[in-house]
């Protein structure tokens, strides 16, 4: 059921990115491909029936986990804890601010919070990286970007899905120590959620520089 749906910063974050990157994708999609050059380097390793592919599954798990309220969603770890925010909507920057925060927490909001990170916030940032990554080869190899620099543009995706993970890990691991406290991993917590965001943007950014000026910046690899 869906009702009463409150907009966290993260929302303002990714509505807006989901929004840009259907829009992004559609428009890579209406644009007629060069076939005699397609024949000639081969077929893409990327289709765009694939990207698509990746694309539908990536909304329907973010309906899935951030609009329906189903279990172990935000929402439903937000209710139980009383309703205050998760640490990835809404960063804290200092140790104290966040133990602050834990000490309003319930114990079952706790309990569910921590399920929180290693299920639903692990499958939904999973079908992004695979859309992302995805997205980044497509665009690199209709802009005939050469192989080794589309590994490196790949590794941005690659690089925010390492920083989330890491991020539920320093939460799993703060809520697991109560009631000790590690003061540097909670000192850590805000600044790892501000990289996370920016590398979720900057993965963007990357794919839309690539399809724009791709072509005049790299010079083309025969046959790559």
């Amino acid at each position: 059921m869906i009702k009463n749906i409150t907009m966290t910063s993260a929302h303002f974050v990714y509505i807006p990115v989901i929004f840009l990157l259907g829009l992004f994708t559609g428009t890579l999609l209406s644009i007629k491909q060069d076939t005699s050059r397609e024949s000639r380097r081969g077929s893409y390793r990327v289709s765009g029936e694939l990207l698509i592919s990746s694309f539908v599954l990536f909304g329907f798990v973010f309906v899935g986990t951030h609009v329906l309220h189903i279990s172990r969603s935000p929402h439903a770890v937000k209710m139980a804890l009383n309703g205050a925010e998760l640490f990835d909507r809404t960063p804290s920057y200092t140790s104290t601010e966040v133990y602050d925060r834990i000490a309003s927490f319930t114990p079952a909001g706790i309990a569910l919070y921590k399920q929180f990170t290693y299920t639903t916030d692990v499958v939904f940032p999973l079908t992004l990286l695979m859309f992302l990554t995805l997205l980044v080869w497509f665009t690199a190899e209709r802009a005939a970007v050469k192989k080794r620099f589309r590994f490196l543009l790949i590794s941005i995706p690659i690089t925010w899905f390492v920083v989330d993970i890491t991020e539920n890990t320093i939460i799993y691991r703060l809520l697991d120590l109560l009631p000790s406290k590690n003061e540097t991993l909670a000192g850590l917590l805000g600044y790892i959620t501000t990289t996370k965001f920016a590398l979720l943007i900057l993965s963007i950014i990357a794919a839309v520089v690539v399809k724009i000026t791709g072509r005049k910046l790299i010079k083309p690899e025969a046959g790559g």
